[in-house]
């Protein structure tokens, strides 16, 4: 193994990891200081994936850096995005559910979110929740498979 590869498996291992931490803590998006310093992480790991992919530093299929080291602000701009989305047709900032969640319950909070009690779950929230979560897995698959494509 040499240095080009472990620079690689520590930038995209760096990637994996900020958007895993993203979408594990989906709830604590909704929290400004939250969500902008997952939004700097994100920005910076696309940065370096820029410049990475420009470069062609690591010799692999074009486009295939910078879909690892995008992972992080894909999610980050769905979920700003669908946010805003939601705030337009409903009025209100949504509620992020969990398997433990139910149309009418109370809604259950991140570490730093706190969601007001007299707000009630509505089915609105599970489709926010669902489509935040899944769309940017469909669109990085998406993406993926097109670049595979392309490089053939």
């Amino acid at each position: 193994m040499n240095n080009i590869e472990i620079i690689k498996y520590i930038c995209f291992g760096i990637s994996f990891l900020i958007g895993g931490i993203i979408f594990s803590f989906q709830d604590d998006l909704m929290n400004p200081k939250m969500y902008s310093k997952a939004l700097y992480a994100s920005g910076l790991c696309f940065l370096i994936g820029v410049i990475l992919e420009l470069s062609d530093f690591f010799y692999i299929e074009r486009g295939m850096t910078l879909l690892v080291m995008s992972i992080g602000i894909i999610y980050v701009a769905y979920f700003k995005l669908f946010l805003n989305l939601f705030i337009k047709w409903k009025g209100t900032k949504p509620i992020i559910t969990s398997a433990s969640s139910m149309i009418g319950g109370g809604p259950i909070g991140g570490f730093t979110t706190k969601y007001d009690a007299k707000r009630r779950i509505t089915g609105a929230d599970f489709i926010f929740s669902f489509v935040q979560a899944l769309v940017p897995i469909f669109t990085i698959f998406g993406l993926l498979i097109l670049i595979i494509e392309l490089n053939r």
